[in-house]
Order: C-alpha cells, then sequence, then structure tokens
C-alpha cells in the first residue's frame, strides 16, 4: 500500500475515533430529562366519623366517648366526651392542620375535663396522618403520635323503639325529679353527654353512662341509676330503692 494512502486511512480512523468520544461526552454532559410529577391527592374523609382509642399513646377513660366528624366544607365535630366541639381542618398529601375550634361549656367530672384538655391540645398539634381501613393516626411536628382513632362499627338496627329516656339530648335536658321508695326524692339532670349528676339528701354525684341490656344505666361513688321509661332504681351503698317520674 502507497504511503500517501496509508496516510488518508489513518486520518480517517482519528476522525472517526474524535467523532465517537465527541458524542460519549456530550451524553454525559447533557441534563437528562426530568420525569413528569405525579400529584399524590389526599383523601376524601368528608362524611367519615372516628372514634378515639387513644390520646398521647395512653388510653381513654371506659365509657367516655370521644369522637372527630370530617364534615363537609372542610369541617370538623365532634364530642369531647363532656362538650360539643367543632373547628375547620386543612388536609393534603402530606398535611393535616386543625384550626377555629370552639366547644360548649358545659362542666364534667374532672377525670373528664382532664382528658378533654389533653384530646384538644393534641388536636390542635396534629400536623400529619397515617390512613388506612381500620385507624386513623395524627402526629405532631416532631412526629410523636398524638391520636390514635378507630372506624366505629355501625349500630345494627333492632325495630326496637327506644325509651323516653334513651331519647333525651343530652345538651338540652331538664333536670327530674323522683320520688324513691316513699321515703326521698331524687333529682336527676345531664351535665354531659355521658354524665348524669344525682341530687341526693346527702349531696350531690357524678354518674357516668354505663353500657346496659335496656334503659340507660349510670354509676359512680357507690351509687348505681338505673331508668327505664318512667321507673328507675336507685342503688346507694347496695341499698336499692325504686324510683318514680314526679
Amino acid at each position: 500500500m502507497k504511503k500517501s494512502e496509508r496516510q488518508v486511512k489513518s486520518t480517517l480512523r482519528r476522525c472517526m475515533l474524535m467523532a465517537l468520544c465527541a458524542g460519549f461526552i456530550s451524553s454525559c454532559t447533557n441534563d437528562p430529562t426530568p420525569a413528569a410529577l405525579v400529584a399524590i391527592e389526599a383523601p376524601d374523609l368528608s362524611g367519615t366519623k372516628w372514634r378515639v382509642e387513644a390520646i398521647n399513646q395512653s388510653g381513654v377513660v371506659d365509657g367516655s366517648d370521644i369522637t372527630l366528624q370530617f364534615e363537609t366544607d372542610n369541617r370538623i365535630s365532634g364530642s369531647t366526651g363532656c362538650n360539643r366541639y367543632f373547628g375547620e381542618v386543612a388536609i393534603d398529601a402530606e398535611e393535616f392542620m386543625v384550626s377555629g375550634t370552639g366547644s360548649t361549656r358545659m362542666a364534667c367530672v374532672p377525670a373528664l375535663m382532664q382528658q378533654e384538655s389533653r384530646f384538644l391540645t393534641a388536636l390542635q398539634d396534629a400536623r400529619r396522618y397515617e390512613l388506612n381501613t381500620a385507624f386513623l393516626i395524627l402526629f405532631d411536628d416532631i412526629g410523636k403520635p398524638r391520636l390514635k382513632l378507630n372506624r366505629p362499627e355501625p349500630t345494627a338496627a333492632t325495630g326496637i323503639e327506644p325509651l323516653p329516656q334513651d331519647r333525651v339530648d343530652p345538651q338540652t335536658a331538664s333536670s327530674q325529679r323522683y320520688a324513691c321508695n316513699d321515703e326521698m326524692n331524687v333529682e336527676t339532670q345531664f351535665v354531659g353527654p355521658d354524665t348524669l349528676k344525682v341530687v341526693l339528701p346527702g349531696g350531690e354525684y357524678m354518674l357516668m353512662h354505663e353500657r346496659a341490656a335496656s334503659g340507660a344505666k349510670y354509676s359512680g361513688d357507690g351509687i348505681t341509676f338505673w331508668n327505664k321509661g318512667l321507673e328507675a332504681m336507685l342503688q346507694v351503698d347496695r341499698i336499692a330503692y325504686t324510683c318514680r317520674l314526679l
């Protein structure tokens, strides 16, 4: 092969090599095409109701019913176990924030009042949430669980008409008087959704609602008051009295 031909081929090889290197360098230095961002939508909690199972990782007072109801237009409402409350909530895929809360001002037993304060503080401090089919957990800004809530199971319809006392609205109920064994009169009055004040000749007592097969049963401080229709049973220090609404 002539010298001139060898020089031409050598020059061509150098040019091809330089072109390949330039293409490789260009592919390394160019910015990659950014991936399309996918928006994550927050779940729609409107119309759902939750019951508080734990506050600051501690259980709630037995028999107390603390609820959180998500209304439309970013509104919330529910029961603190003593009073009714309401407010506004802002929720997106990562954040949870409650504002503008207010509540009724009814007095309850000290344990319920203290629990109410802890619940409302925890609700105000919530900044993030986790949601699954069974639980809603609210966390504060440092990641501490503040509230754990579960979905109440729907109450099956029994077809049994509730007794008059079971239809009383605790928020508007007036006091009622009973005559017991023709020996004494007893006065009762709701002071919370699940708290009944019973006034006896010896003083006033705050009783908490208990589950009962029928009627409405309240107990505390060694006293039980169980009303069914126009009649009631009062037990004080294991002494039972039959009472009738006056």
